[in-house]
């Protein structure tokens, strides 16, 4: 984390900037109101631990204050999903991170200091989903080559849960 500390006095003005290392690690519970076409935007928030150090102070600035620490903090985002694969997928997230301390940076202002967060990556899901929500994981509807949006692949009024589980017939062919 890069930033700027302005500090002002009557008739003077002062300006330096500090760089900040931050260690963070949460767990998050995610909410996915829809699904499009394998695009699936959510929203998150969590719980964290985090560990910060601010460095690259100039040597011309006299602080008497601890500028390191361990703190608790709430993570909340949005982001998009996109499904590579039942379990795979590529992600855009962006957040606020809320912390309970005031050393992520030298200014002292009596509030609590936050951190804004950007990521891209990869995902990797433990257990298959059911996107469509008829009892069939996304892993079975690609194994059974079925639609996972679509609860009734072949249109012909039974779930492909059904078809598979119940009826042994083939979620592919009209019954």
């Amino acid at each position: 984390m890069l930033g700027t500390v302005s500090s002002a006095s009557p008739g003077t003005s002062v300006q330096w900037e500090f760089s900040s290392a931050i260690m963070a690690s949460d767990i998050r519970a995610r909410y996915v109101p829809l699904t499009l076409n394998g695009w699936k935007p959510f929203g998150y928030t969590g719980l964290g631990v985090m560990t910060s150090s601010t460095k690259d102070i100039p040597s011309n600035v006299q602080l008497t204050d601890v500028l390191s620490g361990t703190t608790v903090f709430l993570p909340l985002g949005v982001g998009l999903r996109k499904d590579i694969t039942a379990r795979f997928g590529a992600e855009f997230i962006v957040g606020n991170n809320f912390t309970f301390a005031d050393d992520l940076n030298p200014l002292r202002d009596g509030k609590n200091d936050a951190f804004w967060t950007i990521m891209i990556g990869v995902s990797y899901r433990l257990t298959s989903s059911d996107t469509d929500g008829d009892g069939l994981s996304d892993d079975k509807e690609q194994l059974y080559r079925t639609n996972p949006t679509l609860d009734d692949t072949d249109g012909d009024g039974l779930g492909d849960d059904e078809e598979v589980k119940n009826y042994m017939t083939n979620p592919l062919k009209i019954d």
